[in-house]
């Protein structure tokens, strides 16, 4: 694991109890891996980083290791713009995600993306009626969800 990857998701996961890989978080869906969405797109856009590769590929071996029956690729969006929007590039963003996993030319189980924009934050977006920059940068992301 990259160390940009490794120290993100050291202050932004918690390891999952349920699994021996400390990069996996237990979210509502089953175990996953959380992705930044600030390492893998700029600000608004759905077209990847150059460098984004790496990320994605780490994902890959994860899912390789975990072997799951299927994956869910999850965008996640702060609150800032309309819902609509928000749940529109949360979701461009999953496909975007799962294109990049099916291209691989590897065999991978079924893989499903699916945005929910602003619904599920992980911190708040505002605190005190101010503007939470940290907060926001930890609601944007990409969930790789293993599916058993």
């Amino acid at each position: 694991m990259s160390a940009r990857l490794a120290a993100a998701l050291a202050l932004l996961l918690l390891p999952c109890a349920a699994s021996a890989d400390p990069a996996l978080q237990e979210t509502p869906r089953g175990p996953a891996l959380v992705l930044p969405s600030d390492q893998l797109f700029a600000f608004g856009e759905i077209e990847l980083r150059p460098g984004a590769d790496a990320t994605l590929a780490e994902a890959l071996e994860v899912i390789r290791q975990h072997s799951p029956q299927r994956v869910a690729v999850v965008g996640h969006t702060d609150s800032v713009g309309a819902n609509a929007t928000n749940d529109e590039l949360s979701r461009r963003r999953a496909e975007t995600v799962r294109h990049w996993l099916a291209r691989q030319g590897e065999p991978l189980p079924p893989i499903a993306a699916e945005g929910r924009g602003e619904r599920e934050p992980l911190a708040p977006n505002t605190v005190a009626d101010r503007d939470n920059p940290s907060g926001r940068e930890r609601n944007r992301r990409v969930e790789v969800v293993l599916v058993n």
